[in-house]
């Protein structure tokens, strides 16, 4: 952090994840806070550390608190203990109430719940894990597709047919209750995969779905301010090595229209939409005049609307986001 503080100064936001942090201990807990504190102010937001179920107690929460961190992302996933074992989770429902109701007791008031869809568990177990969260009330939820990658159980499991994945029509059946009931009790969709109710959205992952600054600090950390994109090695004798230096591990400049690329991915996944004014303003590109017979195409698919000089996905177009996004690239 002190080889990036000129680009620190002033934080808005903390976010400490990539791996499960709570996982350290409270000597290391508390090392990291010191590290980090200097370099946090008044006009801190939010500070947010990521957490397994299993790792936390009433004596990292209270640390936690003394820290700084206001808000805590629990990635609970599922609340079927036979589904958070076949994804080879390391903890049980249980032990995500414990947690969940610890944080509360010890003053954390502004809660995520991360729950993935579209593992093989059926509809009533899925459906049952959304009622779940919803009645613990969190600030905030993150419902995100299961990815499959390489060189994970799963990924062996599915390729010999171990595990047959839902197709996509089920799939997507599975986001349209999921929606209803979250938006049936008071959460706004202002993401394609997050929901807050009374706008307390994740203002980190805010800053980076509005294409703004944000610095990486650690392991395969990616960092980008203004044009310029740049990322930290995956080991730490690679990572010694460029502090050392001084010189980043990888870094690349983007032109305008790769970051104009970027703007529309990340703009359109967005409840605010593609602003037409500001994107022409900012790239000196009308975005009409370039797209306008796809998007009319789209409008009558009913994929997407456009309302105020503004873009905006439909739900039906949020299925099939990428598929709409390519369009635009």
């Amino acid at each position: 952090m002190e080889w990036r503080k000129d680009f620190l100064a002033p934080l808005q936001t903390v976010y400490v994840g990539g791996g499960t942090p709570t996982s350290l201990s409270l000597n290391a807990l508390e090392k990291l806070g010191e590290i980090i504190s200097p370099y946090i102010s008044d006009e801190l937001l939010e500070f947010t550390v990521e957490a397994n179920p299993g790792t936390l107690n009433r004596e990292k929460i209270r640390l936690l608190k003394n820290l700084g961190v206001n808000r805590v992302s629990i990635g609970a996933q599922s609340f079927n203990d036979e589904i958070l074992l076949k994804m080879g989770r390391a903890h049980t429902a249980v032990q995500t109430l414990e947690a969940y109701n610890l944080l509360r007791e010890e003053g954390i008031n502004n809660l995520n719940l991360d729950l993935i869809i579209g593992y093989p568990e059926g509809r009533d177990s899925f459906i049952k894990t959304i009622k779940t969260a919803i009645s613990l009330e969190p600030e905030h939820i993150s419902l995100y597709d299961l990815k499959v990658e390489e060189n994970t159980r799963l990924y062996e499991e599915v390729s010999k047919g171990k595990i047959i994945l839902p197709e996509e029509d089920e799939i997507v059946l599975y986001w349209e209750e999921a929606i209803n009931l979250l938006e049936e009790n008071g959460y706004e969709r202002y993401e394609i995969a997050n929901f807050a109710k009374n706008q307390q959205y994740s203002r980190h992952n805010l800053t980076y779905w509005e294409n703004k600054p944000y610095l990486g600090i650690g392991l395969a950390a990616h960092s980008k301010v203004g044009l310029y994109r740049f990322w930290n090695p995956h080991t730490l004798r690679e990572y010694r090595e460029m502090l050392l230096t001084g010189k980043n591990y990888g870094e690349e400049k983007l032109t305008l229209e790769e970051d104009a690329k970027e703007e529309i991915i990340l703009k359109l996944r967005l409840k605010t939409g593609l602003n037409f004014k500001e994107f022409q303003k900012k790239y000196r590109r009308n975005f009409m005049a370039e797209f306008g017979d796809k998007i009319q195409k789209f409008i009558e698919l009913g994929l997407v609307t456009i309302e105020d000089d503004r873009l905006f996905l439909t739900r039906k177009g949020s299925f099939v986001a990428n598929t709409i996004l390519i369009e635009f690239i």
